[in-house]
């Protein structure tokens, strides 16, 4: 498994519950964050972080756990792209599309995340 940093933006909602918004990277966790903060309030909004650990693509999806979904692609010439998607439908979606010298399958791996913690907002 690979490790890796994922960030979000962490609010209360109005009954209670916390909600994190996950995000790219940091500086898009952050943006996120300054456009929640806006709408809620400072004090409610939070960026977050928290450990991920990542298993190899395959294409063989069963097991049980969090999965990440993605589609590979493969073309003509023997590259190989791997990129994950939103959820398995948006990965059933972009498999689906066709393209000249290439051929997509869906693809998916473990996931395996940690506790979310707070990080300190700096530019």
């Amino acid at each position: 498994m690979t490790d890796q940093i994922q960030w979000g933006a962490l609010v209360t909602l109005p009954n209670g519950a916390p909600d994190v918004e996950i995000a790219l990277d940091r500086s898009h966790a952050i943006s996120i964050h300054a456009n929640t903060a806006r709408l809620v309030g400072d004090t409610n909004a939070k960026l977050v972080y928290r450990n991920v650990a990542l298993g190899d693509w395959t294409t063989d999806h069963s097991g049980g756990g969090v999965r990440q979904w993605g589609v590979r692609e493969t073309w003509t010439d023997g590259h190989i792209e791997e990129r994950p998607a939103a959820d398995r439908a948006k990965a059933d979606f972009s498999a689906g599309i066709t393209k000249a010298n290439s051929s997509r399958v869906v693809i998916s791996r473990a996931v395996q995340a940690g506790d979310w913690w707070l990080a300190e907002v700096t530019a």
